[in-house]
């Protein structure tokens, strides 16, 4: 990943949060892409529905701007699409004292 892409212009790809930060944009928006492509649902179509462009929905996801969650809820409606999602504790994460007050 460079300093242009999704980490943005002045992280480096060395900066954990903000390498996590684009790894889980990325992701999101390939499972998206995936979720779609396995309903049948162009991103042209989802565009018409949320009333937007296509390039707007291109563009959330693939990973060139950064995807709120309000946007990948209304991409999902829009496709007919539920999320789930679920959180785990990496590891391989530092855990400062803090974290465990």
């Amino acid at each position: 990943m460079s300093g242009n892409g999704v980490l943005g212009p002045l992280a480096g790809p060395d900066d954990p949060r903000e390498r996590a930060i684009a790894e889980l944009i990325e992701e999101v928006g390939l499972e998206l892409r995936v979720a779609m492509h396995r309903a049948g649902v162009s991103q042209q179509a989802t565009a018409r529905r949320l009333g937007k462009s296509q390039s707007h929905v291109s563009s959330a996801l693939g990973g060139s701007r950064n995807m709120t969650l309000r946007t990948l809820a209304e991409i999902a409606w829009a496709a007919g699409l539920t999320i789930e999602f679920d959180f785990t504790v990496d590891p391989a994460a530092s855990q400062p004292d803090e974290w465990t007050d």
